[in-house]
């Protein structure tokens, strides 16, 4: 049966980064105001940016984007700005997945805060709570995509099923390469499962991928392509397999890259699939 298709309109992200203080990780706290709700919106040289504090670590969000040039450019010119932000308050932003931190820096209640609402799952169809870290050490940065989605003969994205479907192949193209590229075993033991989302008025939230594709503008660009790899997919009614699936979930959950690797030029090989991306 062939699916509705789905257009690409936006996309954007929330990352999350950690920061240092004369070379050291310090927890960002008490720094800058903004909620997840209502961020702190700054402007700078023209780029429109929105920050908080998540646990110890600084997020920011960056505007949609309407193309693979764009979501580079603002991408580029949001990190230039939350530089700029973090180095008035005598920080420096460090792109990495995960940190241990000591039990001291940990004490003050906003480092035992773990998510704002539940993570939905496109493989499980269940909703999955945050992780309680009153007894954990470890803390994790992701580097979630907001995708802009409007459905063949639609002006909105209303159907569950095709979001999650979506996801299933985002852990294709998106989720396989975040674990190859960044195999941070510490971050999938708590976040980053595969298939996790959230579902969002203008289509959906990817939660798998961690932050470190905002690392180069070269990265930033392969996170476009890759989006639009799982749109493609869906748009050419391709169809995961329970034994692929299982593959795949597995995979990433427990952050081997062997078989990541394996998965994705299997999938290349395939002559029917690969020539219609």
């Amino acid at each position: 049966m062939s699916r509705k298709k789905v257009k690409l309109i936006t996309l954007g992200a929330d990352p999350e980064v950690f920061v240092s203080e004369n070379g050291e990780l310090t927890p960002c706290i008490g720094y800058f105001e903004g909620t997840k709700d209502e961020p702190t919106i700054y402007e700078i040289n023209g780029t429109e940016i929105g920050v908080q504090e998540d646990n110890v670590m600084f997020e920011f969000n960056t505007k949609p984007a309407d193309s693979k040039e764009a979501f580079i450019e603002i991408m580029r010119n949001t990190l230039t700005g939350c530089r700029s932000l973090l180095d008035d308050k005598g920080l420096s932003m460090e792109i990495q997945s995960s940190a241990t931190f000591s039990e001291q820096a940990l004490e003050h209640p906003q480092a035992q805060k773990s998510g704002c609402d539940p993570d939905e799952n496109a493989w499980e169809e269940m909703m999955c709570d945050p992780v309680d870290l009153s007894t954990i050490r470890e803390r994790c940065a992701g580097g979630h995509v907001h995708l802009g989605i409007k459905v063949e003969g639609e002006g909105q994205f209303p159907d569950p099923s095709i979001r999650s479907e979506l996801v299933k192949l985002l852990d294709v193209h998106v989720g396989l390469e975040d674990v190859i590229r960044n195999p941070d075993r510490v971050r999938k033991e708590l976040y980053g499962a595969a298939g996790s989302f959230r579902f969002k008025p203008y289509g959906l939230e990817y939660r798998s991928p961690s932050n470190y594709w905002i690392a180069s503008d070269e990265l930033v660009g392969k996170m476009w392509d890759n989006v639009e790899k799982a749109i493609k997919a869906y748009n050419n009614n391709f169809e995961i397999t329970e034994e692929f699936g299982n593959q795949v979930v597995q995979a990433i959950n427990t952050c081997n890259v062997e078989v990541c690797t394996h998965l994705l030029l299997t999938l290349n090989k395939k002559k029917e699939y690969a020539s219609k991306l």
